[in-house]
């Protein structure tokens, strides 16, 4: 009976895979957004202000509420705040506009705890 499964999934050319489990290399970025941060981070002390807004962008886009202490995984936090470092970011590459967005993506959040 296994092999009658195992040739009808070569014969479906999911290469041993279930028919409904897509390929992940089609998928594009599989990284989770705190992967994705920390590694941005990391190019951005290292001033790869491409890379930088590459992977910050992909975190912001996989989780958009920054916050202090955001709980990755178990007990593990990190303070995410995507916006300000891509402000810098695109600053450096002199692209004034998405730097200006990303500060003004900043600034809506604390309007709303002003006096």
């Amino acid at each position: 009976m296994l092999w009658l499964a195992t040739a009808l999934m070569l014969a479906l050319g999911t290469q041993g895979r279930p028919p409904n489990v897509s390929n992940p290399a089609t998928q594009g970025d599989l990284r989770l957004w705190f992967e994705s941060y920390e590694i941005g981070v990391n190019e951005f002390k290292k001033q790869d202000w491409s890379a930088a807004i590459k992977d910050l962008e992909a975190a912001r886009q996989k989780r958009s509420q920054p916050g202090r202490a955001v709980i990755t995984t178990g007990k593990s936090t990190v303070d995410y705040f995507p916006d300000y470092y891509l402000g810098i970011a695109y600053f450096n590459l002199k692209q004034y506009a998405q730097s200006n967005d990303a500060f003004n993506r900043i600034r809506i959040p604390m309007m709303l705890f002003a006096p």
